[in-house]
């Protein structure tokens, strides 16, 4: 599970300047895409909220389908993502011969398996997501009791397109190598992407 992190500090070894001039470069990059993620849903909600001085209704729907929307695209993204995950994570890693052979239960294996995919794929939407919560938490003055139980249901939530795509990739795998899983995972992921899309134009007035 803490392969990909040895293999970033390895990365960054010798640690001289151009490891720290990269360290900083990549922090500041991440730091300047939370803090447009967290304008940009301050904008969105303050404009809501103007809207909902003259028309409560359709504020309170206009709401609804932001985070909706938002929510959809999140977990869309990473049910693709997570199918290329668990490709490598179940079948492809060089560790998976020791796991193997270790005297551990196969459903050991496939929890700690489940867990790496849940951490490469959602991390990144997971970080994506928080600047929403916590610009709608300002905007309507929430307690700070929300944060925890956002984050927390963020959690479960994303746990279910990961775990979705882990069952798709051990389906796929049963009935084709695994080299071709990987160009039926990049076509499903196209799929899903334009039924979404379709989905999305259809449903607008």
């Amino acid at each position: 599970m803490f392969w990909p992190l040895r293999l970033t500090a390895a990365r960054l070894r010798p640690f001289d300047a151009t490891a720290v001039a990269k360290l900083a470069i990549t922090a500041s990059i991440g730091a300047l895409f939370l803090w447009g993620d967290l304008v940009l849903f301050r904008r969105l909600f303050g404009a809501i909220a103007r809207i909902e001085a003259a028309t409560p209704f359709f504020a309170l729907g206009l709401l609804r389908n932001v985070l909706a929307l938002a929510l959809l695209v999140a977990v869309v993204v990473l049910f693709s993502s997570s199918m290329t995950s668990a490709i490598g994570a179940f079948f492809t890693d060089l560790d998976l011969e020791t796991w193997h052979a270790a005297p551990v239960s196969k459903w050991h294996i496939v929890l700690r398996r489940w867990a790496k995919t849940l951490l490469q794929s959602a991390t990144i939407i997971f970080v994506f997501l928080i600047p929403m919560f916590v610009a709608f938490a300002q905007q309507y003055r929430l307690q700070a009791w929300f944060y925890a139980e956002a984050l927390i249901d963020l959690a479960l939530l994303l746990t279910i397109p990961v775990t979705l795509g882990c069952a798709v990739i051990l389906l796929l795998v049963r009935w084709f190598p695994v080299q071709r899983v990987h160009q039926i995972v990049a076509s499903l992921a196209i799929l899903v992407m334009t039924l979404v899309v379709v989905a999305f134009r259809m449903s607008r007035p």
